[in-house]
C-alpha cells in the first residue's frame, strides 16, 4: 500500500475539519480544485482498476508534476501580475520550510537564486507598472533578511530611486525579453526536484504508523501467548520437582535428570527437597556511584530532536552527530579540544539518523591510533551516516557536500551500527528489518559497495525474541583489524575471524540458562588482550582474548570481570529487554569505559589492574568503581571517548551534546 492509497481519507478529514470550522468559501475551493487533480485522478482509477496498482510510482510522479504546475501558476499567472506581496512570501517561506529544508545541503546556493529571481521578478512587475508601494512593502516584510543572507540585495535597495532602472547595467538583464519565462522553466523544473525528494505529507502516512503500530501489537499478543505458555510450563515442573521431593526419585530416573536440566545451579541435590525448593540467594545490590571529577564542560545544542549518536574525528579534531530530526552535523570543539577547524556543516538527511561514523583506515597510522594517541593522523575526509530506512549517506566535510547515496539491502533498511576499520579501506555496517532481524556486512569504502555478509546465525534459545537472525546493537574493530566483535539482541558478544569470515568464539553477556539480556555496547581494550561489553542491565563485562577460539559454539569461557553499573545507569530493577540499549565507549589509555543511562548523567566505570578481581561472580561490582559524569537534562542516549584526551562526548534526549573532560 502506498500513501497514495490513503488520499481519498486524507482529503475527506479535510473537508470534515473545513465545514466544522464554517469555511465554507475553502471547501467550495478544495473541492473545485480535488476535482481537477491529476492525484484524485488516479486515485479514483486505481481503485477501479487493480491493475493500476502496478503504476502507482508512475501515479505519483505525475500527481507531482502536476502539483509543481500549480505552484508555478499561481505565482506567476496570479500572485506576480496581482502584486501580491503577501502571497509570493508565504509561499516562498512554505517552499523553503517544508521542502526545500529536505534537499541535500548542495542544493542550498540553487534554492537561495531561485527564491531571489522570483523576489525581483516581482519588483520588475511593480515597476513597469510605476507601483513603488509594493517595492517598499516587499522590503518592509523581507528586506532584514534578504540583506542578512547576501549582498547582492544591496544594490537592489536602491532601485526605486534610479530613473530608469531598465537602462542601468545592474538592472538591465531583469527587465529583458523573455528573462521573466526563464525564471518560470527554471522554477517549474527546480519544484519537480523539490517534490520528488520530498516524502509524503505526514496526512498520508498515517496508514505507515497504523501498520506499525498494528504489527507492535501482534508481537505483544505473540509475547503474552508465549509468557502463559512458559508460565504453564514452570508451574507444571514445580509440580514435578515437588512429586520427586516427597519421595519419587527412586522411580523415576527421567524426571530426576529433567528437573536437574531445569535447575542447572550446581550445588542443588535433587533428592534434597529443601535444595529443590531454595532458589540461590540473590547477589547483593551494586554500591552508590560518586561523582567523577570534571575539570571542564562544553554543552552545544545544534539539533531539534534527541541525539542518536555523536562520535569524535579519528583525530580528535571534529564531532559529528546525528538525531531524530533527520539532520547529522558536523562541529569543532571550541573550549574542550585544540585545533579548531572551519569543517562545520548541516546534512539534511529526511530520515531519523541512528549512526555515524568517520571513514578511516588505510592510511598506515591509523592502527597506532587504536591504541596511544598520534597527532600524526589525518584528518579523515568522509563521514558515513546511517538512517532508518533511508540507507547510508556519505557525506565529504572537505568539498562539503554529499558523494555517495546508497540504499543498502532493501530487506534490511535500518543502518544501526557503523565501524571503519582502522588499517583497512573498509567498514562493518549493522543492519535490520523492521521485524527486527540483523545483519552484519562488509562494505568496500572506496567503492562504497557492499562486499560480504558476516553470519551471527540464528538467534539463542535464550532470546527474548524467536525466529530470525538476531540484531545487532554494536560492532567494534580491533587494532589491526583481523578480529571484529558484535554485540546482538539475544544476549550473544560473537567475535570474528575476519580473514576466514567464521566465528571464533561466543560469549553469553546475559547468561546461560536462563531469558538473555541484550548485549547492547562493547569495544576492545586498550591493550587489546579482552573485550568489554555492556548490556541492557547496565552490567559491564570483560573477555578474554587469549581464551578464544575452538569454534563458535554457545557460552564461551566466563568472563574474567563484571562491574555492576545498574543503578548508575538507572536500569536496576528494570526489565533489561532489547528496548533498554546501554551504548559504550572505551578509553584510549585503558582507564575505563564510559556508558550512555536512563538518567540524566553519563556513568564513567574505572576498572582497576587485571581483570578477575571479584569479576567471576554475579554482578557484584568487583575489579572496578562507579562514577557518574553530569551534563545533561535528560536520558543520556550516546557517548564517545576522545581519541588522546580524557574527554568524554555525550549526546542526550535534551537535544544537547556536551563535551566533559575528566581529572583521571
Amino acid at each position: 500500500m502506498t500513501p497514495l492509497d490513503h488520499v481519498p481519507h486524507a482529503d475527506a478529514l479535510v473537508r470534515e475539519y473545513l465545514l466544522f470550522r464554517g469555511f465554507t468559501s475553502a471547501l467550495r475551493a478544495f473541492d473545485a480544485d480535488a476535482r481537477a487533480d491529476l492525484l484524485f485522478r488516479a486515485t479514483a482509477d486505481a481503485d477501479a482498476d487493480a491493475d493500476a496498482a502496478a503504476n502507482a510510482n508512475a501515479d505519483a510522479d505525475v500527481a507531482r508534476g502536476d502539483a509543481c504546475d500549480r505552484v508555478a501558476d499561481a505565482l506567476f499567472e496570479r500572485d506576480l501580475p496581482a502584486l501580491d506581496v503577501r502571497a509570493v512570501c508565504d509561499t516562498l517561506a512554505l517552499l523553503r520550510a517544508r521542502f526545500f529544508a529536505r534537499l541535500d545541503a548542495s542544493f542550498a546556493p540553487a534554492c537561495a537564486k531561485l527564491e531571489t529571481s522570483i523576489l525581483r521578478l516581482l519588483i520588475v512587475h511593480a515597476l513597469r507598472r510605476g507601483r513603488k508601494d509594493v517595492v517598499d512593502a516587499l522590503f518592509a516584510r523581507e528586506g532584514e533578511r534578504l540583506a542578512a543572507n547576501s549582498d547582492e540585495w544591496h544594490a537592489w535597495f536602491a532601485v526605486c530611486y534610479v530613473a530608469r532602472p531598465e537602462e542601468d547595467a545592474r538592472y538591465r538583464a531583469h527587465f529583458a525579453k523573455g528573462w521573466g519565462d526563464a525564471v518560470r522553466a527554471s522554477t517549474r523544473n527546480f519544484l519537480a526536484e523539490a517534490f520528488r525528494a520530498t516524502p509524503a505529507p505526514a496526512m498520508l502516512r498515517f496508514g505507515e504508523e497504523r501498520r506499525r503500530r498494528s504489527a507492535l501489537e501482534k508481537r505483544a499478543r505473540d509475547a503474552e501467548l508465549e509468557c502463559v505458555a512458559l508460565r504453564a510450563t514452570l508451574e507444571e515442573r514445580e509440580d514435578r520437582a515437588a512429586r520427586i521431593g516427597g519421595g519419587g526419585l527412586d522411580d523415576d530416573a527421567s524426571e530426576a535428570r529433567s528437573i536437574s536440566h531445569w535447575f542447572p545451579y550446581d550445588r542443588v541435590r535433587v533428592n534434597d527437597p529443601d535444595s529443590i525448593a531454595s532458589p540461590p540467594p540473590p547477589p547483593p545490590p551494586p554500591p552508590p556511584a560518586t561523582p567523577a571529577r570534571v575539570t571542564s564542560r562544553e554543552t552545544r545544542s545544534w539539533h531539534s530532536a534527541a541525539i542518536a549518536c555523536a562520535r569524535f574525528s579519528p583525530d580528535g579534531g571534529d564531532v559529528a552527530s546525528g538525531s531524530a530530526d533527520g539532520t547529522a552535523r558536523v562541529w569543532t570543539p571550541a573550549e574542550a579540544l585544540d585545533s579548531p577547524r572551519a569543517r562545520n556543516a548541516t546534512i539534511h538527511c529526511g530520515r531519523e539518523v541512528q549512526v555515524v561514523e568517520w571513514s578511516g583506515g588505510g592510511d598506515g597510522n591509523a592502527s597506532s591510533s587504536a591504541v596511544t594517541y598520534n597527532t600524526n593522523v589525518a584528518p579523515s575526509s568522509s563521514l558515513l551516516i546511517g538512517t532508518r530506512g533511508g540507507g547510508l549517506r556519505v557525506w565529504n566535510v572537505d568539498a562539503k557536500r554529499v558523494t555517495v547515496d546508497a540504499a543498502g539491502d532493501e530487506n534490511f533498511p535500518n543502518f544501526d551500527d557503523v565501524r571503519s576499520s582502522p588499517t583497512e579501506h573498509v567498514f562493518a555496517c549493522a543492519t535490520s528489518s523492521d521485524a527486527r532481524d540483523g545483519a552484519i556486512t562488509m562494505w568496500n569504502s572506496r567503492r562504497f559497495e557492499p562486499m560480504h555478509a558476516l553470519a551471527m546465525g540464528p538467534r539463542g534459545r535464550s532470546s527474548i525474541t524467536r525466529g530470525g537472525a538476531p540484531l545487532i546493537h554494536a560492532l567494534a574493530f580491533n587494532h589491526n583489524s583481523k578480529l571484529l566483535a558484535a554485540a546482538s539482541d539475544d544476549g550473544r558478544v560473537v567475535l570474528f575471524d575476519l580473514n576466514s569470515r567464521k566465528v571464533i568464539t561466543t560469549w553469553d553477556h546475559g547468561g546461560v540458562g536462563r531469558v538473555s539480556v541484550a548485549a547492547t555496547g562493547l569495544g576492545f581494550s586498550a591493550d587489546q588482550t579482552s573485550v568489554y561489553s555492556v548490556g541492557g542491565d547496565g552490567v559491564v563485562k570483560e573477555w578474554s582474548l587469549r581464551t578464544a577460539g575452538g569454534g563458535g559454539g554457545g557460552g564461551g569461557a566466563p568472563p574474567t570481570r563484571v562491574v555492576d553499573a545498574s543503578r548508575a545507569c538507572g536500569v536496576a530493577g528494570k526489565d533489561a529487554g532489547a528496548a533498554i540499549r546501554i551504548r559504550m565507549a572505551v578509553d584510549p589509555n585503558g582507564a575505563g569505559v564510559a556508558l550512555s543511562s536512563r538518567e540524566t548523567h553519563a556513568v564513567f566505570v574505572r576498572l582497576d589492574g587485571g581483570g578477575g578481581g571479584g569479576g567471576g561472580g554475579g554482578g557484584g561490582g568487583g575489579g572496578g568503581t562507579v562514577h557518574t559524569i553530569p551534563g545533561h537534562r535528560g536520558d543520556v542516549t550516546c557517548v564517545d571517548w576522545h581519541p588522546g584526551k580524557d574527554v568524554v562526548l555525550t549526546g542526550g534526549a535534551d537535544n544537547a551534546l556536551a563535551l566533559s573532560t575528566l581529572a583521571l
